[in-house]
């Protein structure tokens, strides 16, 4: 895949559609980021640096170049980009607990990541080791820690419904997910478990020792995870985007569950305080005056400042 050529084409499609590209985000998606060779990757974040340096309108036709592994290439295009009309102002990838390290997070540092999105899946020890995670839920509260300690934004995917998991076993990792110190991530993916044919979990929908919930119980699980959630951590996303075709069975088969989630909640009178559901969107009035908030909070033996703009 040519790197330089998705962000260019990204970009392209969202000036099209009226979007300001003056300042971009990019998040690296699929895989566990830290298994790639690190030559590998310092080439990869460059192109994406270099496509937004060069990126002027929807007719650039700089060619992508060729997988080179030189570091002084990465930071020229940082330096550049500085200056450039189109901005990284964040960039985040994904990877497994147990890949975090100081020598990880010094490689990412170097590459200018901003977040990491952590696959904690689930919280409990006896879930992890039963779907063969490959690693304890300690794995997940020292890489958070060292994540917040050096600056990052730390984001959880976590995955209800498991096998080994039930309803209540679910809302309580969500309540101690916010009220556990060692957890307190910045944002949350909610990713119910997507039951397809070539998962070992299959193996035990056919032997009937697992049955993926169902599509009304998961929308009242996801309101109940909704409400744990804190105003200071961000809801980025609920539902992966895997082909309902190729789902066997259970509300995860729903590509819309967000959209059900909110007029459930809606009609029974109830609200999410995550920073997504609270922001200001088309409600602006531009004769408010909107107060300075902050909030301080006690989260991997640190203190963490949430500011916001509220009216």
């Amino acid at each position: 895949f040519s790197p330089y050529k998705q962000a260019q084409c990204r970009l392209e499609a969202l000036q099209i559609t009226g979007h300001p590209t003056d300042k971009v985000e990019i998040r690296v998606i699929g895989g566990t980021w830290d298994y790639y060779p690190l030559k590998y990757r310092q080439w990869f974040v460059k192109e994406l640096y270099r496509a937004c340096n060069s990126f002027q309108s929807q007719k650039s036709k700089i060619k992508s170049q060729k997988y080179k592994s030189k570091v002084k290439n990465l930071k020229r295009e940082q330096k550049r980009n500085e200056q450039a009309k189109c901005r990284v102002v964040g960039l985040s990838v994904e990877t497994r607990p147990d890949c975090i390290s100081q020598k990880t997070i010094q490689e990412m540092r170097g590459l200018g990541i901003t977040k990491v999105e952590l696959g904690a899946q689930t919280i409990f020890d006896n879930v992890l080791k039963l779907n063969q995670r490959g690693h304890a839920v300690q794995a997940t509260i020292e890489a958070t820690k060292q994540l917040k300690d050096a600056g990052f934004k730390v984001s959880y995917q976590i995955m209800p419904d498991l096998p080994g998991s039930d309803f209540k076993q679910d809302v309580l990792m969500a309540k101690e997910l916010f009220n556990n110190p060692n957890f307190k991530p910045d944002s949350l993916k909610i990713y119910p478990m997507a039951l397809v044919k070539s998962s070992k979990a299959y193996r035990l929908y056919k032997q009937k020792k697992y049955k993926p919930i169902a599509k009304e119980e998961l929308i009242k699980l996801l309101i109940a995870i909704k409400q744990q959630t804190p105003h200071w951590c961000r809801i980025e996303r609920i539902v992966r985007d895997i082909p309902s075709a190729l789902i066997i069975e259970g509300g995860a088969k729903t590509s819309n569950l967000r959209e059900l989630v909110k007029k459930e909640m809606s009609r029974q009178g109830i609200s999410c305080k995550c920073i997504r559901c609270r922001e200001v969107g088309p409600n602006f009035n531009p004769k408010e005056k909107p107060l300075l908030l902050r909030e301080e909070y006690v989260a991997s033996k640190g203190r963490e400042v949430f500011l916001s703009f509220e009216n």
